[in-house]
């Protein structure tokens, strides 16, 4: 078996890589990805993976298309387990060709074949860096006070933009139980580096030679990991953290989705603890997302840089959920941009709504592979490795907290810019070396008392409920409530039911034009629906999947959102590039709404997506509003592929949204979706606070059932806090409205005679007095200043009324 996996590699890697374009980016001419189905994957590592020459149907229809050799993606397989498996890495095969393939025809044909669930590319993956020649000596990173010189020569700098590292090395300086694996063109000896290189791996060579011959690898280990205090030289983050070279980028700086996958898995399964990598390009493909899954879960921290396009969308692979996007800041505090205080023009940071922090990218000095050292060294590919090292401190501290909490610790630890708390520019906002360590070591507990509440209101009630929170920390405990921002839930999770409105037969069609112009035919909605503070009581219906408030956009090419380009305000239950019967082509399937008082339904009845690459998708999906703001979009059937949408709402701006799913299979058949955000029948306060360590606050809700119909009603409350162990608390609220029955009584008329005089006054003192039990009515007309009691001060109040 070990011969046969050591022929797997030298096969794997063989071919000299050439480039073909395809969508706008660069792919590998000559290889494709595929997925196969599970019912004939084998358990490679346990067993034999399949080869090209087995006679199975799948190899017929590889060889046909011009295949000549298939081996498993991941050529260490035989490392596999498990939790491989949960991930599916078993399932992913590489697949050659000896001629250039038309990546679109091969999809088509091959995905016609029901043991093959996936065909994708392997995009091609460059390093992120914009070098100059203007020479920095100063690592304003660290401890920034004012000394970055920019571009034209001039000092620049906000004092104290900078990741507090030197405050931090107080705490740690990281050791040998923490290794950062640096994902890049390899790592070449440096004295700063003196025995701290671990064994690592060549995925360009297929060789355990992993030393640099671009050096944009070093570089990036000298950022996260540089000797400090060794009196020469530079400080890196993490001064004595174990470097891995993992090197999957060729001498050019290139390489492809293939090798970064091989090196993620590879990196993980072999200690590492934090996977850098400053680099980045193309799109969406299935199988590096699951090996980051599967790394994450293994308790491997992945971070990715952002780009450098000073583009408003996150390239691949820091756009992938398990994997930390860090953007690069500038000497004055905010994003880098072409308009930045250090005076580089020519580049911008990429942003976007899934951002983690920012971190110093620019002006920076840093190692590099001929052993001496460079002060212009640029690009997220600095940011990158900068929140790398903070990782590996963490990591350092406490080696077995999970990938997923060191994410959390980093977030809620940075230092909030740009507008106040997240936003696309800047995310969280700057990274800090110190606060994360604080944070970890010196960790407040929340703590609530209760879990949920369940409540039975007639209509027309006020009251109050309280709950607790406490502070069993060591540290100050701040908590903040959301009233005005949007959250979603999904039926997938279990904390939703799936809930189509089935209106076939009681519908009115939208009709269309054209494929991509919004329908003539207006939907009047009956009721003002509530969205980003504004009321609206018609919309718009567009056949790519959306409806809107404002005018109309033909734009068929979905983007990830917040983007002012995209149509707005609006809310995506699927945008893409569909194609409902209309008057400008044949299309297929229809778009039909149906509004009453209690919600307004748009249903996309079976349509097609443009056929082009796309035979045999076809969507059943709807988008439902209700008055209480609250978007529920359900999705009944959705057959062929569902990876190239874009669902969510996006304000009238284009500057807030609640991105769901950006170009990936996340709408699913008899699966639902519910985007909503603090109903009108509730109130908090106080909506933010700090808790000392041993102390507790008391949180109020108010609820009011006095405008709401007979009912059902939910919301999941979520309280954030800098607990990173418990950072949003949600506590479910459930509201059941019954009929109003005290309709017709009068404040104080307790035996309803109609009028108020010493008969209730007397009812009163005896029900303040416990002798006798009011029934609900006149428990609830009882109390006139509506402190839920019934006491002397009702009865004064009472009496008063009867004066007047």
């Amino acid at each position: 078996m070990l011969s046969k996996f050591i022929l797997s590699i030298l096969l794997t890697f063989s071919f000299a890589i050439e480039w073909v374009d395809y969508n706008g980016y660069k792919i590998n001419s000559k290889v494709i990805v595929i997925k196969i189905n599970k019912d004939i994957a084998p358990l490679i590592g346990y067993e034999e993976p399949i080869n090209i020459n087995d006679e199975l149907e799948i190899n017929t229809v590889l060889i046909k298309s011009g295949a000549i050799n298939l081996n498993p993606l991941f050529v260490h397989y035989n490392l596999f387990s498990e939790q491989h498996y949960n991930f599916e890495l078993h399932q992913y095969y590489k697949v050659e060709y000896k001629n250039v393939i038309d990546f679109n025809q091969l999809e088509r044909t091959l995905s016609l074949d029901s043991f093959i669930e996936l065909v994708e590319p392997s995009y091609m993956k460059e390093m992120y860096i914009d070098p100059n020649d203007q020479y920095y000596s100063d690592q304003w990173g660290h401890n920034n006070t004012g000394q970055a010189v920019s571009y034209s020569g001039s000092y620049v700098g906000t004092p104290d933009c900078d990741t507090d590292t030197n405050d931090a090395w107080d705490i740690s300086t990281g050791n040998a139980s923490s290794t950062i694996a640096i994902l890049d063109t390899g790592v070449s000896e440096h004295s700063e580096f003196f025995g701290r290189l671990v064994q690592g791996f060549n995925f360009i060579s297929n060789n355990y030679n992993a030393a640099d011959d671009q050096g944009h690898g070093t570089s990036c280990a000298g950022i996260a990991a540089a000797k400090g205090n060794n009196s020469s030289g530079i400080a890196g983050v993490c001064w004595d953290c174990n470097i891995m070279p993992v090197k999957v980028l060729d001498s050019q700086g290139y390489g492809d989705d293939t090798g970064i996958a091989n090196g993620i898995q590879w990196a993980s399964d072999n200690g590492a603890d934090v996977v850098s990598m400053s680099l980045g390009g193309g799109g969406y493909v299935s199988y590096t997302e699951s090996v980051i899954n599967y790394a994450t879960e293994n308790g491997t921290v992945v971070i990715s840089a952002s780009g450098n396009d000073n583009s408003g969308t996150l390239s691949y692979p820091s756009r992938y959920d398990n994997s930390i996007s860090v953007g690069s800041l500038s000497p004055c505090n905010e994003r880098k941009s072409p308009s930045s205080c250090d005076g580089e023009n020519y580049w911008g940071s990429n942003y976007g709504s899934d951002l983690d922090f920012v971190a110093p990218g620019v002006r920076i000095h840093t190692t590099t592979m001929s052993g001496g050292y460079t002060s212009t060294f640029n690009g997220t590919s600095s940011a990158c490795p900068h929140a790398a090292g903070i990782a590996g401190l963490i990591k350092a501290e406490s080696n077995n907290i999970s990938a997923y909490d060191v994410r959390l610790i980093m977030q809620q630890s940075s230092d909030d810019i740009g507008s106040l708390g997240y936003d696309n520019q800047t995310g969280y906002g700057r990274v800090n070396a110190y606060q994360s360590l604080f944070n970890l070591l010196y960790n407040p507990e929340a703590y609530v008392d209760i879990e949920s509440f369940e409540l039975e209101l007639a209509s027309g009630i006020n009251m109050q409920e309280v709950f607790v929170i406490a502070n069993i920390g060591e540290t100050d405990l701040e908590y903040s409530i959301d009233t005005e921002g949007y959250s979603w839930k999904s039926s997938i999770n279990g904390n939703l039911d799936y809930d189509w409105i089935d209106i076939a037969s009681e519908s009115t069609l939208v009709p269309f034009t054209h494929n991509d112009y919004a329908s003539n035919q207006s939907v009047d909605l009956g009721f003002d629906f509530p969205f980003y503070n504004s009321f609206y009581s018609s919309l718009i219906v567009n056949p790519n999947g959306w409806v809107g408030f404002g005018d109309d956009n033909t734009a068929w090419d979905n983007t990830a959102i917040p983007d002012s380009n995209a149509p707005r305000p609006a809310i995506f239950g699927f945008w893409d590039d569909l194609n409902p019967v209309n008057d400008g082509s044949t299309g297929q399937g229809y778009v039909y709404y149906n509004v009453n008082s209690e919600r307004a339904v748009i249903w996309f009845d079976n349509v097609q997506h443009w056929p082009t690459n796309f035979e045999g998708s076809i969507y059943d999906f709807q988008i439902v509003l209700y008055p209480s703001g609250d978007i529920k979009l359900n999705y009944r059937n959705m057959q062929g592929l569902t990876n190239s949408a874009t669902i969510g709402i996006q304000n009238a701006s284009g500057t807030e949204a609640i991105l769901v799913n950006y170009n990936s299979s996340v709408a699913e058949d008899q699966h639902s979706i519910l985007i909503y955000k603090m109903p009108s029948w509730v109130e908090v306060s106080p909506l933010e606070g700090v808790v000392a360590p041993g102390d507790v606050s008391e949180i109020f809700l108010d609820i009011n059932t006095q405008d709401l119909l007979a009912g059902s009603y939910s919301y999941d409350l979520s309280v954030e806090t800098n607990d990173y162990e418990n950072s949003n608390i949600i506590i479910p609220i459930s509201l059941i409205v019954s009929e109003d029955l005290c309709a017709g009584w009068s404040l104080g008329d307790l035996n309803q005679d109609n009028q108020l005089n010493v008969l209730d006054v007397t009812l009163m003192v005896n029900f303040a007095l416990d002798f006798i039990e009011p029934d609900d009515c006149q428990s609830l007309l009882s109390d006139l200043n509506n402190d839920q009691l019934i006491n002397v001060l009702d009865i004064l109040v009472l009496v008063g009324l009867i004066l007047d």
